[in-house]
């Protein structure tokens, strides 16, 4: 690579507290929640499952639960959803329907597949990808969705952890199984070894983030495997964590903030199931000489009691307002309400009835949990009465959550004075998108080298993407 960036235990500090702000602005208005799938009556692989998916392309959805997969209209579930909506708004009125009635939804597809950890599209969004934990690999293109290529068989040994494709190449999967992290090609069944004994990785858009089992993160190209930048946790940090907190989770918002998680090991075996967790939002200082960590008790509390090996979601979102920075709308397996991110603060509703909850498992009194997030910004419809003093708004973005109940709930985020003031905008958000999906490579491309997060004037880069903001101690 053109430059790259180590920075030891001295050049990294432990700052104070991130902010956590009270918003009367930021809030999430729930649309509603259907059955999309059965239950996993709180045993789930124990692996960072990723099993909701949305291809806005298309606007198709793809989501697993209790072994079952579901393809179906994007437009057809949000539908439902703020139908059944309205109709409970209507029984306050009329309470003649018939008891346990509920339309049902036209799914595309509907498959058997056990022990499925990963369902999604390919960054081009042509294909879908089903990998379950001893590691088969199924695929369908989204124009022959009863047609599915099952001989795949990813080559390793040990069960997966963690999937995820790099966002602007179609042709690569990054994978971890158990401690080891591989590069794995459509091409050819081979995996290739990209870094060993991790805790964690996140991928950016042609890189990945990955945090090790001594506490070290380092980002790497994804093509050529490459260290474009590594760097410690503070002393003093270290000694705060002991051997009692190890390395859980990584999250990558950019090449120069993170989140990283650190807690009490959780396995397969646990019984008293019970999360202790320390968070962290990482980021460059203003002089770039520095890494800050800022521990924040905000960022979605991990108050679970269902065994789950720790995963983190995440949605970005672009310059919603003009005094707004990108937005993270964050979730986790160990917990069961989203959070929100933005200026390097945590930003809370001010109002309980506003934030993303997801809903108490009838049966056992136990919080449901994620099992996979994603972003919808094609379906149309008005959302009615997001926000107080606001009858109807169109375009707001919508987070669909499936729990591992099989429940997908649908949340709308508002911005209350921007709505008002007609400066709340998705057409930021949106726009990346497109030059995403426009910018999309083949693995194979010269091209997708030039993508070195970390280039010579650094500086004029972060200054001009605006991440160059620092949390106040």
């Amino acid at each position: 690579t053109s430059s790259s960036h180590n920075f030891t235990k001295d050049m990294s500090l432990l700052g104070g507290e991130l902010e956590t702000i009270t918003s009367e602005d930021f809030g999430f208005k729930p649309l509603g929640q259907t059955k999309l799938l059965p239950s996993y009556n709180e045993s789930l692989p124990f692996s960072q499952l990723q099993n909701f998916a949305i291809s806005n392309r298309n606007k198709l959805f793809v989501g697993c639960s209790g072994d079952t997969i579901a393809i179906g209209d994007l437009q057809a579930l949000r539908d439902l959803i703020d139908r059944d909506s309205d109709d409970e708004e209507a029984d306050d009125e009329a309470d003649d329907e018939i008891p346990g009635k509920e339309p049902a939804l036209q799914l595309k597809l509907e498959k058997k597949i056990p022990n499925v950890i990963f369902t999604g599209f390919t960054p081009d969004e042509s294909k879908i990808v089903v990998i379950t934990r001893d590691c088969s690999f199924l695929t369908c293109s989204v124009e022959k969705l009863d047609e599915w290529a099952t001989d795949k068989h990813i080559n390793l040994s040990g069960n997966i952890i963690s999937v995820k494709f790099v966002p602007k190449i179609k042709d690569v999967l990054i994978i971890q199984c158990d401690t080891t992290l591989y590069k794995f090609q459509f091409n050819d069944s081979t995996a290739l070894e990209v870094a060993t004994d991790i805790a964690s990785f996140d991928v950016l858009s042609s890189h990945l983030a990955v945090l090790f089992k001594n506490n070290t993160i380092k980002l790497f190209n994804a093509i050529t495997k490459a260290i474009d930048s590594s760097f410690d946790i503070p002393a003093e940090m270290k000694e705060e964590l002991g051997d009692e907190y190890i390395p859980v989770a990584v999250n990558a918002f950019s090449c120069v903030s993170f989140l990283v998680v650190f807690g009490q090991p959780t396995t397969s075996d646990t019984e008293d199931v019970a999360y202790d967790h320390k968070t962290y939002y990482v980021t460059f200082d203003r002089f770039l000489d520095r890494i800050s960590y800022h521990e924040s008790f905000d960022i979605t509390p991990a108050f679970g009691t269902v065994l789950r090996n720790p995963s983190y979601y995440h949605i970005d979102l672009k310059s919603v307002t003009p005094q707004t920075k990108d937005v993270h709308i964050l979730a986790s397996s160990c917990s069961s309400e989203l959070t929100i991110i933005s200026d390097c603060k945590v930003i809370q509703p001010s109002q309980d009835s506003d934030r993303a909850v997801l809903p108490i498992n009838q049966d056992t009194d136990n919080d449901t949990n994620p099992v996979g997030i994603a972003l919808d910004i094609s379906t149309t419809g008005d959302v009615v009465q997001p926000c107080s003093g606001v009858d109807r708004a169109k375009n707001l973005p919508l987070i669909y959550v499936l729990n591992n109940e099989g429940v997908l709930q649908i949340f709308a985020l508002f911005h209350a004075s921007g709505i008002k003031s007609g400066e709340f905008s998705m057409d930021a958000t949106t726009q990346y998108w497109k030059d995403s999906m426009a910018s999309i490579k083949n693995s194979s491309d010269p091209k997708i080298l030039e993508g070195n997060p970390f280039p010579e004037d650094l500086g004029n880069l972060l200054k001009k993407t605006n991440r160059l903001s620092e949390p106040e101690n």
